[in-house]
């Protein structure tokens, strides 16, 4: 008999790591041959609604439940919440903790949750899963297990980075990923390798550096959220910087990352990102800066950085902790103690 498990994503848009997390695990757990079924919510009494795709990503299918439906669903399916939302943001009806209280189990992101969202009692997260070991510092009885990913590239990635263009990122364009340094960056390089921007646009953001970036304008930014565009993205590009700042988190990947190293470019973060211990090593599988001088520099010198060695190094890393159907036999094995 096949393992079943039910994935609630509880988030009220779509967009950023929790979409793709929750993208990943769902096909990693299908290729693993779990029964895997993915539940949105809707409020008590609205009408019922076809059953559609995740923010158009192929095979992605979502059904949408009430309140209701979904305690039936804990009550008699290894459940697991993949992308929380506050309460007052969650459909009319619904409570998450709840369905906590009932046995639904949580992924714990980053350290932001704490501000974001109001289900974090620790009463209630019990034997909770993190993407990164920074989380184990504020629940000690949660358990690390890598990001899933599928490849969009099969095979090695990278051995032609001398002949792509310099950088491009992918990271949204929003405060905690500081494109500042970036928009810094171009400033000290000619037009022909400049960063190119293809992350999400917060307009918040983009607004407030109206003035002093003249040169940044509103709007055109973003990928279309289907499977593998960021991969596609940034298949024609060396590098991809992603300058991302938690105060209390770091070290480990994310999928911007995962999704350059699947494309064969090479990850830059910022130095303070790898102020925690992780995954994440500068010189083995990413490259490290602290300033937009320094990124201009790893531009200007990218022939003498090893950029193909960095990759092939990363690529590996990709297809071994990450592996989605080991990821997903983690889950089946944390979750309800099958080994798959």
């Amino acid at each position: 008999m096949k393992t079943k498990i039910a994935l609630f994503y509880a988030r009220k848009e779509v967009g950023g790591g929790s979409t793709s997390f929750t993208v990943h695990l769902y096909r990693a757990m299908q290729m693993a041959g779990i029964e895997v079924t993915l539940y949105r919510f809707r409020a008590e009494g609205s009408k019922p609604r076809k059953p559609q795709d995740l923010a158009k990503y192929t095979d992605t299918l979502c059904h949408y439940i009430t309140q209701r439906e979904a305690l039936a669903v804990v009550r008699d399916t290894t459940s697991l919440l993949v992308a929380p939302e506050h309460s007052k943001k969650v459909a009319n009806g619904v409570d998450l903790k709840q369905l906590m209280k009932k046995g639904m189990r949580i992924v714990l992101h980053d350290p932001n949750e704490f501000k974001t969202f109001d289900h974090l009692e620790k009463d209630l997260v019990i034997e909770p899963i993190c993407i990164r070991p920074t989380m184990q510092r504020f629940f000690p009885s949660a358990t690390f297990i890598h990001h899933p990913y599928v490849r969009e590239f099969a095979g090695d990635q990278g051995g032609d980075l001398e002949f792509r263009k310099s950088a491009a990122t992918i990271a949204r364009l929003t405060f905690v990923k500081r494109p500042d340094i970036l928009l810094n960056t171009n400033r000290l390089l000619d037009t022909t390798n400049r960063v190119v921007f293809h992350g999400a646009e917060n307009r918040m953001f983009t607004f407030t550096r109206a003035k002093a970036y003249p040169e940044f304008k509103q709007g055109g930014y973003g990928l279309p959220m289907v499977w593998g565009a960021s991969a596609r993205a940034i298949r024609e590009y060396a590098m991809m910087p992603d300058m991302t700042y938690f105060p209390d988190d770091g070290g480990g990947s994310q999928y911007t990352f995962m999704e350059s190293w699947d494309a064969g470019a090479v990850v830059v973060v910022n130095r303070d990102w790898l102020r925690f211990e992780g995954e994440m090593v500068a010189g083995k599988n990413c490259l490290a800066i602290s300033s937009a001088d320094e990124m201009a520099d790893l531009i200007r010198n990218r022939d003498q950085l090893g950029l193909e060695t960095i990759a092939a190094t990363a690529t590996e890393s990709l297809e071994t902790l990450h592996d989605p159907v080991r990821v997903a036999k983690m889950y089946a094995w944390h979750l309800t103690g099958t080994i798959l």
